[in-house]
């Protein structure tokens, strides 16, 4: 039987209903819409019968249609015109195919000259051709309609596409979404697992945290915490290898860590307030075991207790400088100097800034300064670094005097018009000269932008000593006496380690620097490459730059171009500009 289906014999919105084709409802809905723009009311029954039959079977290997039913719609005048045409034009079996009907009529036919019934189906390329071939009126309307079929039929395939197209893009993303919140979710339940105080209820406690982050150094904190199971949880997400060893409650733990850190101060890693380099974790343990027992046991007699105190920390303070009195000659131990205590130092009012311009500062009108130096100037000259002194400071700068930008060693600086720092000076007390006024004088320089740690200060004072004495030795009372004539002539405060590629900051002070710490000046690992210019012709080197931001604002060229232009060997103007290793 025919599968194509004659005008006014369907509902064709049901027919795109019903249709086994897997377009989505959206798509089938723009169809009908199609359809209605596209023909005529009369041809919309035949056309959508028609589309579904073409989008639901294949054009050759399907043989859905009845020559019985078309070839007057063709124009043929008979069946036998059109099979004839068909079997000089068209291949048997492979263009169309006849199928005999075994019907009871011609089942009882004894006389064998009688012709059973026959279909002749052809599939739909057949079926086109076949209209083209027979040059009627009705062929060329079929014809017409199949380019408007297949033009419909490949714009519904392009938009199922792009429906499908955004789905698959959608699910993609509800993909990765569902990975990366069960990736938190694992890395939450590892989190948990590697913490052994998260169901530690909340009170008043001191730990113990252990840094493995160093395997050539055991570094241990003591800190304090009213909510242990939140801090380990802060340490869980910082550092995969450190984690709290012990904990123990207490009455008041501000009181237990102040006594701890005062007891333990010797102990203590350069300018890293809560961290020490205890002898063993046994020894952290039983320190604060001790501490803790004594304190809980005697807060509640707190007046009676303090005598107790005193005599319990003056014991263990002598105890540990006799330790450190013995060891002390060994100048390498990067030990911290307090220098936040005040040791007779002669102060200013640190917002008195016309005095500090007088004394500090030059008024020329073709001068200009970094903003920077002037503060640093300023901390030295006052001895002050609190913020509210330095916000001050920017605002008085900012009324008296125009800013800028400018280029200085290839680095953009703000800077601040008609003022230039006069140079720093450095008298000393004694006469004669005691031996580190003497040191400061020959080896040591004086700027308002110099640094120098007291490791490094101590460790070349010790190494200028011993090329006159080689057994000299620096006692430890004669370094807090040297660290507080620098606190009086300098400005203490944190500085870098010479030949320390972390970003450790240790107490010194500023003002005062020595050639082999680069003057406290950090020197960073140099990652910029440099960059040359050649000739692409003869491929000779034109000139060279340091990096490629200074190359990018000499050649006034982007960054990013230029960049392009190094990474591709562009030839510019003649030119090819490549990276060089620096």
């Amino acid at each position: 039987m025919s599968h194509m289906i004659k005008p006014k014999s369907i509902n064709f919105s049901e027919l795109v209903k019903n249709s086994n084709s897997t377009l989505s409802l959206d798509v089938q809905s723009k169809i009908v819409d199609k359809l209605n723009n596209t023909f005529t009311e009369n041809e919309q029954h035949w056309y959508i019968a028609n589309l579904y039959m073409y989008m639901n079977y294949h054009s050759t290997n399907d043989y859905p249609i009845n020559l019985e039913d078309v070839f007057k719609m063709i124009g043929f005048a008979n069946k036998g015109n059109a099979k004839r045409t068909l079997e000089n034009n068209f291949t048997k079996d492979e263009d169309y195919k006849v199928v005999i009907l075994r019907t009871e009529k011609n089942l009882n036919i004894k006389d064998l000259g009688g012709r059973p019934d026959e279909n002749i189906m052809l599939n739909i390329d057949t079926f086109k051709n076949l209209c083209m071939i027979a040059k009627t009126e009705s062929g060329k309307e079929i014809r017409r309609y199949y380019v408007k079929l297949e033009n419909i039929y490949n714009e519904i395939i392009k938009e199922e596409i792009e429906q499908q197209k955004v789905l698959l893009e959608n699910n993609k993303k509800e993909l990765q979404q569902t990975q990366q919140q069960l990736k938190k979710e694992k890395i939450h339940k590892n989190q948990i697992l590697r913490r052994k105080y998260y169901d530690m209820k909340q009170g008043d406690a001191i730990y113990l945290y252990k840094d493995d982050e160093n395997n050539e150094r055991s570094l241990l904190k003591i800190g304090k915490s009213k909510n242990i199971s939140e801090r380990e949880k802060v340490y869980s997400n910082m550092s995969k290898n450190g984690s709290i060893i012990y904990v123990k409650r207490c009455l008041n733990c501000d009181l237990t860590e102040s006594l701890l850190h005062h007891l333990l101060d010797k102990y203590r890693i350069n300018s890293m307030q809560e961290w020490f380099e205890l002898p063993s974790e046994e020894f952290g343990k039983q320190i604060i075991d001790t501490i803790i027992n004594l304190i809980d046991l005697q807060i509640e007699n707190i007046y009676t207790f303090i005598p107790t105190l005193q005599n319990f920390i003056n014991t263990n303070n002598t105890n540990i400088n006799n330790n450190i009195d013995n060891n002390i000659e060994d100048t390498n131990t990067n030990e911290q100097l307090d220098t936040e205590r005040n040791y007779d130092i002669k102060r200013v009012n640190p917002k008195d800034f016309d005095r500090f311009i007088k004394e500090c500062c030059e008024l020329l009108p073709e001068c200009k300064t970094p903003k920077a130096d002037i503060k640093r100037a300023h901390r030295i000259w006052s001895k002050c670094s609190i913020k509210d002194v330095v916000s001050s400071l920017d605002n008085y700068l900012k009324t008296n005097f125009k800013s800028g930008v400018d280029i200085q060693d290839d680095i953009k600086k703000n800077i601040y018009k008609g003022i230039r720092l006069k140079p720093l000076n450095y008298t000393p007390e004694n006469d004669p000269f005691l031996d580190y006024e003497t040191f400061i004088i020959e080896k040591c320089e004086v700027n308002w932008n110099y640094k120098i740690s007291y490791v490094d200060f101590f460790n070349n004072f010790v190494s200028w000593k011993k090329l006159i004495d080689p057994d000299y030795n620096l006692q430890f009372k004669y370094k807090k006496d040297i660290q507080k004539y620098l606190e009086r002539h300098f400005a203490g405060g944190r500085v870098f380690l010479s030949n320390d590629s972390s970003n450790t900051h240790l107490f010194g002070v500023w003002g005062l620097g020595i050639s082999s710490n680069n003057f406290g000046s950090k020197i960073p690992k140099r990652t910029t490459k440099k960059v040359s210019e050649y000739n692409a012709s003869t491929n000779q080197l034109i000139r060279s730059w340091e990096s490629l931001s200074v190359a990018s604002r000499q050649l006034n060229i982007p960054v990013s171009t230029l960049s392009n232009y190094c990474r591709f060997n562009t030839i510019v103007s003649d030119s090819i500009f490549k990276y060089e290793l620096s």
